[in-house]
């Protein structure tokens, strides 16, 4: 089942008996000690702070001056007033809390009789667009303390934010804009986070209106027309109803651009519990659009509007295939709905043992099927019964396992006949060869497309290291392929050295095989494509994991296949339990 990001809260009456000692002058806040994990849904407010911060205490020293500055920092205000107190009045002009958030963790804060220094290990920076970064390296803030009327205030204050690890866990909440493909045809999720105290829904369709994140930018587009605006600084929710109000450059949008618009709008908020719809308005005017429905005296577009848009593709199949038989080269279908999983070959030559099978993909439907075969030289494509399915690569070298995407391309990548790093892309009866700029530093020896097709995450040594990365597929008149956005894996704080496989479980979540060290066992881990947490998925029964097959069905559901050596197979159940699964079946795969 699908798993949603666990959100890190500290224990909030500590805290806010602290809070209280803090502001009346009796003792420091520690950042660090026992915290708890929680499931956590998104969008959902519980996970807020109840620690209420104060204004600075008359004659309070340096250390107590900071220390309610860095408590109010946790608190959202939509200016932040009362950690503007803290500030002297030349700073307090001048400082500007949205530009930027800097995450961190084991802090120290040195001080004197007049001075001030935070020394930290910096964990994270999310930018003005609310998108997070993984950061590393150590954070030094010198607040210049200044006394001002005779009281001590803070002259130097940080760019942005300053928030520790764990009360970012409790003091934002992370959510998805949802922005489009060139073609209009699946929306692409965008992680961002959000203040869990400010005015989300208002929040989050001012995201959509300032457009996808830097990173994300050159592969998609928005249905919103340019200038867009919110005619309110408000999204309120009326009855389950959100009342979402737009500028006049929405009135002349055709019937399918307002759709695609609503589409947006409607992926975006159903984040939020209890929104069961949206009333849109134009300049105050009732938008019409052909999602609507009317129920009584109501007429509002019902929050599951525009689900065929969503990232995931409504054909998605989720029928696993993979290689068995006598020599292990005949391709199968496995039925998952009994107790033990049935194996039936297909038709055609593909399961009639005809090649030498190295590795397969299906369609996003399944009804056509992939194979690297002949020593990892040769790809071949045909429908599930063809008669004689196409060659579409022979004389390469060292190709990786196949994947088709939803908009019906084939992609592997290997070397060509010469050796030289290259990434296939085939539709219909055309291949394009592509080669991104970091494609010859990377040995690339393993890759997964995001459902929504517009993300790479790809697995290779660079430098004698192991590497997650990211790349955004950007698709126009000629398709390419972004710059790499490396992903720390580090769960727990010890980073993975070893990393084979990998997948996507959820639209914005992999899953990769990895281990802390050459000599310990793979085993799995969730990452979020941010590098925001990473987290086991389960511990190894001397797996000898060799590789990982995932799907994702429209309703958001995962599976997941573990494959190690002798043909043995492991799948995933809930609660991170992976059984035993066939012990006869050979480099599974899902389609997409």
């Amino acid at each position: 089942m699908i798993r949603r990001r666990k959100l890190i809260r500290a224990v909030v009456a500590v805290l806010a008996v602290l809070a209280v000692l803090v502001t009346a002058g009796c003792v420091s806040i520690p950042t660090s000690g026992k915290v708890e994990q929680v499931e956590q849904v998104r969008g959902l407010p519980d996970n807020r702070s109840e620690i209420v911060p104060k204004p600075p205490v008359q004659d309070a020293p340096p250390r107590l001056i900071v220390e309610g500055f860095l408590l109010a920092m946790t608190r959202y205000e939509p200016n932040y007033d009362v950690a503007r107190q803290f500030l002297t009045s030349a700073s307090r002009q001048s400082w500007r809390p949205g530009d930027k958030v800097t995450i961190f963790d084991d802090r120290q804060l040195a001080t004197t009789d007049d001075s001030a220094v935070l020394s930290a290990t910096r964990t994270g920076v999310l930018g003005a667009d609310g998108a997070y970064q993984p950061s590393s390296g150590e954070l030094v803030q010198n607040f210049g303390m200044v006394k001002e009327n005779g009281q001590w205030r803070i002259g130097n204050p940080p760019d942005g934010l300053l928030i520790s690890q764990t009360s970012f866990a409790s003091a934002f909440t992370p959510f998805d804009l949802y922005f489009y493909d060139p073609s209009f045809t699946a929306l692409v999720p965008d992680p961002i986070y959000l203040p869990s105290e400010g005015r989300i829904e208002a929040s989050l369709i001012q995201a959509l209106l300032n457009g996808p994140s830097a990173w994300l930018s050159p592969a998609v587009t928005t249905a919103f027309p340019a200038k867009t605006t919110l005619n309110t600084n408000s999204v309120p929710v009326v009855d389950g109803l959100a009342q979402v109000s737009l500028s006049g450059q929405v009135a002349g949008l055709t019937d399918d651009q307002r759709s695609n618009l609503v589409a947006q709008i409607t992926w975006t908020l159903r984040q939020q519990t209890g929104i069961r719809g949206v009333q849109l308005t134009v300049n105050n005017e009732p938008l019409t659009v052909r999602d609507q429905v009317t129920q009584g005296n109501e007429t509002f577009i019902p929050i599951d509007a525009g689900a065929q848009k969503g990232p995931i593709s409504p054909q998605a199949s989720t029928t696993l295939v993979g290689a068995s038989g006598s020599n292990g080269n005949t391709v199968v279908t496995v039925d998952e709905t009994g107790e033990s999983p049935v194996l039936r070959p297909v038709p055609g030559p593909f399961g009639k043992a005809a090649y030498a099978i190295d590795s397969l993909a299906a369609s996003t439907s399944g009804s056509t099927l992939a194979a690297v075969t002949d020593g990892r030289t040769t790809l071949r494509r045909g429908a599930v019964a063809a008669v004689d399915p196409v060659v579409v690569l022979d004389k390469a070298r060292a190709l990786l396992r196949p994947q088709f995407t939803r908009y019906d391309e084939l992609w592997t990548i290997g070397q060509d006949a010469t050796g030289t790093p290259t990434i296939w892309v085939a539709r219909g009866s055309s291949t394009v060869e592509v080669r991104p700029d970091w494609l010859g530093d990377l040995d690339v020896t393993a890759f997964r497309i995001s459902p929504d097709g517009s993300r790479l995450a790809v697995v290779g040594e660079q430098n004698g290291s192991d590497v997650l990365a990211l790349a955004t597929i950007v698709r126009g008149d000629h398709l390419t392929i972004g710059p790499l956005r490396e992903i720390q894996v580090a769960p727990s704080g010890s980073a993975l050295r070893r990393l084979d496989d990998v997948g996507w479980i959820t639209p914005t979540e992999l899953i990769v095989l990895g281990s802390p060290g050459p000599s310990a066992s793979v085993e799995p881990y969730g990452v979020e494509q941010d590098g925001s947490k990473t987290e086991r998925l389960g511990s190894s029964d001397d797996w000898r994991a060799t590789s990982i097959a995932t799907a994702i069905d429209p309703s958001s559901l995962f599976r997941a296949v573990i494959a190690g050596q002798g043909d043995e197979t492991w799948v995933y159940r809930s609660s991170d339990y992976w059984p035993p699964f066939s012990s006869k079946l050979r480099v599974p795969a899902y389609p997409g």
